[in-house]
């Protein structure tokens, strides 16, 4: 059962109570072709709606299946220009109001729930495709460290390069909450590009803006990754296996960060939201994204979160605490 038609379960057993249920099977026995009640009918109609999710296509940079991340104050996130540390500008993430540069997509891979990650990048150069390395690192329960890192590795052979997943290593009290404290591990798991067919799950290409109309004058690059919500528990189930099976579905509540590095262990190029990496970056203050899940959906309001939050994110943060003292026992 899709998580969308999950939640029209209470709204259709009131508008279809089982007196209407037991009415309708007692004129179907009697052959009476009467019209089957209000409430059938709607039912009908919320469940539709339900299962109309939008086809997840990354090759597609104007999908109407992506939405753009909000910052923690509910403003576009936006990542200034020329911020990054190693002056390569096919590796500086930008974005801003009008030139949106973090998104994130929601819909049917091939069939197959899925999302995704977008990223503005300042400069293609003259590459046909990215070569750096990119990652978003993601704070599965309602704390201020991030829990996993995912994203495309291009380094290497092409039989080990795809979409990876590494864990956040640290174990001391403010270990990954900055990248001076954050300890990366080597990739664990790595789902394979495909790149062809109908469930492609990464592009790299020239942005639709012509350069003039660009950042800094040059025309910029859109990558894109994807995976199915089967994908992310099983490799979730492998990097921070705890003994019991993840089971993140899209209403599920989260914050990311994005950055480039010149290594996959490393947060040192450009942290997306934060003007500089410096000694007192923390994701909390510039990096994190406001609360969302992953259609793209940001946080409810005030009142609702703090009546929703604690149920939301309980089940996730009972099984990083375990894995967490596991580990440091």
């Amino acid at each position: 059962m899709s998580p969308s038609f999950r939640h029209h379960r209470p709204i259709l057993s009131w508008l279809f109570p089982s007196a209407n249920a037991r009415e309708d099977r007692d004129l179907a026995r009697r052959g009476d072709r009467r019209l089957p009640t209000f409430g059938f009918l709607v039912a009908l109609l919320l469940a539709s709606v339900g299962w109309a999710q939008p086809v997840l296509d990354v090759t597609d940079l104007t999908s109407s299946a992506f939405s753009t991340l909000e910052a923690p104050d509910g403003s576009v996130f936006s990542d200034p220009l020329a911020d990054h540390q190693t002056g390569q500008a096919t590796d500086d993430m930008v974005g801003d109001a009008t030139l949106p540069g973090f998104f994130i997509g929601y819909g049917l891979l091939d069939g197959a729930e899925a999302f995704a990650f977008r990223f503005r990048l300042d400069d293609v150069g003259n590459k046909t495709e990215f070569t750096g390395n990119i990652r978003v690192g993601v704070a599965i329960d309602n704390d201020d460290s991030v829990d996993v890192f995912l994203g495309p590795k291009l380094s290497g052979n092409a039989a080990s390069q795809g979409i990876t997943f590494q864990e956040a290593t640290g174990t001391a009290p403010d270990s990954n909450t900055s990248p001076s404290t954050t300890s990366i591990g080597n990739a664990q798991q790595t789902i394979a590009f495909r790149t062809t067919g109908s469930d492609i799950n990464y592009d790299y290409q020239v942005a639709p803006e012509t350069a003039a109309n660009s950042f800094n004058g040059d025309v910029d690059a859109i990558l894109t990754f994807a995976l199915t919500f089967t994908e992310l528990n099983n490799a979730l189930d492998v990097v921070l296996g705890t003994g019991t099976e993840f089971d993140i579905a899209s209403d599920s509540l989260m914050r990311f960060i994005a950055y480039t590095a010149t290594q996959p262990n490393s947060i040192n190029q450009d942290l997306y939201g934060s003007d500089g990496i410096t000694g007192t970056t923390t994701f909390a203050t510039s990096g994190f994204t406001n609360f969302t899940d992953l259609t793209g959906t940001p946080i409810p309001e005030p009142g609702t979160w703090a009546m929703m939050g604690a149920l939301l994110f309980a089940p996730l943060l009972l099984k990083l605490r375990s894995r967490r003292t596991g580990r440091r026992g």
